[in-house]
């Protein structure tokens, strides 16, 4: 049987990943690419290697399978394309709370971080969002950065 599907990152970690060897990988260009200037084309860097997935069992056999990776520029770009556009709506409602802090909307630090939670999670920037959350001792009212 011959099978072939994307692997989420549940299957393989960043830092597996990391430690692949991308000097063997291989280039490849595909044939609609064929003939079109260098600035229009994907590139692709392909690498293989091999799996080997334990049964349940101990007495189960192991199941050698064949990986094979493939990076690819046009996806890569996309990917970094919709992760801005994520980041910029974020800052957007970040500026926005930043704004209102002290208002009645946002009296509190607790109100505040509990909003920065949903920014994050709604915007899906949990990862890349970093902030810090007081209370001015002046003024009482919270601070964000």
């Amino acid at each position: 049987m011959r099978f072939i599907a994307p692997a989420s990152k549940l299957y393989v970690g960043a830092a597996e990943l990391a430690g692949l060897d991308t000097g063997a990988a291989a280039d490849y260009t595909a044939d609609r690419d064929a003939g079109k200037p260098a600035d229009r084309t994907g590139a692709w860097r392909v690498l293989e290697d091999e799996l080997v997935v334990l049964g349940k069992k101990k007495t189960d056999p192991a199941l050698r399978l064949r990986r094979v990776f493939v990076h690819s520029s046009a996806r890569a770009a996309a990917a970094a394309t919709a992760r801005a556009k994520k980041l910029d709506r974020a800052r957007d409602d970040l500026e926005r709370l930043a704004r209102g802090l002290g208002s009645p909307y946002y009296p509190t630090e607790q109100t505040v971080t509990d909003r920065i939670t949903a920014i994050a999670r709604d915007r899906r920037v949990k990862a890349y969002l970093r902030s810090e959350t007081g209370t001015d001792p002046a003024t009482g009212k919270p601070t964000l950065s």
